[in-house]
């Protein structure tokens, strides 16, 4: 009898894996892990870095595996030659077997955590040192695989007190340098040619001091570095800057635009970038103009990170820790503009005010008769009300909605008919 169901089972994931793998578009996998910070792939195996720890899939994310440190959040993983170290509040965790045990380094530096206004990217490496920047605390490096670690310094610059490594946003490295960008106000790429002994500014007349850079990705030679106010690139090794899109804030203090760049990837010369509530984006003409790449989303999911490993693209959301692949081929593929579901069957606006302090408005409109439910989200996923929850026809509604219950800070609204769903972001302040 055990033989029989241990058969049966195996039968139902072969059955499932084969439908997965003949699906097209965007696949949501298995993983499901609350808020989703980074990728990290190697040749055989994908790790995603979550609230909830570690998880990692040798297949196509069925399944996906917990492979902790327990009880942490982890905001970014790398591995080196022998070792793999996960970045958290704490200090940084070393397993030398892929995952399945961690030590934690007695005085290694503390990670004080991944926000809005800062990329996914705390480490980075080259053949020589690991590196690894925490918001506050300073810019590390490692020659012995994370078992000792020295402060670096970049330098600092008017108005902003302390070192720009302790401000930095994010790190990267590409052949021979390390590249670290500094926060908004003095926002810039800084490179360093010795291991971070030294640094110097790239120059730009484009960066925006209301940026804030949350990555750097790489195309062979050419360097993107995204944030805020849009993409920029480099095609010296980061010496010289310039813009390849950007954004607006309108006199009401609106964001115009496409949105904010969260991380990007290059695949036969096309870009696809995460961007805030268009999910993924495709561009053939190096960031200047982009379309959108959603197909088999249901949602206007806002990505934490993506990644690439052959034979597919891999995307992590932030706020409910969902990661989904899509076929490489997909990319290159000649298809109309890609429109979604939800673009013509269900529409959700950006609430109103924004940043809201007592009430926002909510509007939408949808064009099947329905039930409707509209309900609020925390930064975790855990929901904080429902607004709505009946049957409604087809056209256009605005509803008040009443926030003297909730605390400030960042919260998501989604709204729900039939098997569509649109999610935005509000900012609740007091």
């Amino acid at each position: 009898m055990k033989t029989i169901k241990l058969a049966a089972g195996v039968f139902l994931i072969l059955i499932s894996v084969l439908k997965l793998e003949a699906q097209s578009g965007w696949v949501q996998t298995q993983l499901n892990s609350d808020i989703g910070y980074s990728l990290f792939v190697n040749d055989s195996i994908v790790y995603a870095s979550t609230y909830t720890g570690v998880f990692a899939t040798t297949s196509n994310g069925l399944p996906w595996f917990s492979k902790g440190p327990a009880n942490h959040v982890v905001y970014d993983l790398i591995q080196t030659r022998h070792v793999l170290l996960a970045a958290t509040v704490d200090g940084i965790f070393r397993s030398t077997n892929k995952g399945e045990s961690w030590t934690l380094l007695t005085g290694s530096p503390k990670c004080s955590g991944v926000g809005g206004t800062q990329g996914h990217q705390v480490f980075a490496k080259n053949d020589s040192y690991v590196f690894m920047h925490s918001w506050a605390n300073g810019l590390y490096r490692s020659g012995d695989e994370g078992l000792t670690w020295q402060q670096l310094t970049v330098g600092s610059r008017p108005g902003l007190s302390g070192d720009l490594g302790g401000w930095a946003t994010c790190i990267f490295a590409l052949g021979g340098k390390i590249f670290l960008c500094a926060p908004a106000d003095r926002i810039g790429v800084y490179f360093s040619s010795n291991n971070g002994d030294t640094w110097n500014p790239g120059k730009s007349t484009d960066f925006s001091g209301a940026d804030n850079l949350l990555f750097l990705s790489a195309d062979h030679d050419t360097i993107y570095a995204g944030g805020f106010m849009g993409l920029y690139r480099s095609t010296d090794s980061g010496n010289n800057w310039n813009t390849q899109y950007t954004n607006t804030i309108n006199p009401n203090g609106q964001m115009t635009g496409l949105g904010i760049f969260r991380d990007l990837v290059v695949s036969d010369r096309i870009l696809i970038a995460a961007v805030d509530f268009k999910s993924l984006q495709r561009s053939k003409d190096g960031g200047k103009t982009w379309t959108g790449f959603n197909t088999g989303l249901i949602s206007d999911w806002s990505f934490a990170d993506l990644a690439i490993r052959p034979p597919y693209i891999w995307a992590l959301t932030r706020g409910f820790g969902n990661a989904y692949r899509r076929s490489l081929t997909e990319i290159i593929t000649e298809v109309k503009p890609e429109i979604e579901g939800q673009a013509i069957k269900l529409s959700l606006e950006q609430n109103s005010p924004n940043p809201a302090t007592n009430s926002t408005t909510i509007a939408y409109s949808i064009k099947k008769e329905d039930v409707v439910t509209l309900c609020i989200f925390d930064e975790l996923g855990n929901k904080i009300s429902t607004i709505l929850d009946k049957k409604q026809v087809p056209g256009y509604y605005r509803v008040e909605v009443s926030l003297q219950k909730m605390k400030s800070g960042t919260y998501f609204y989604r709204l729900k008919t039939g098997n569509l769903v649109c999610t935005r972001k509000m900012e609740l302040i007091r």
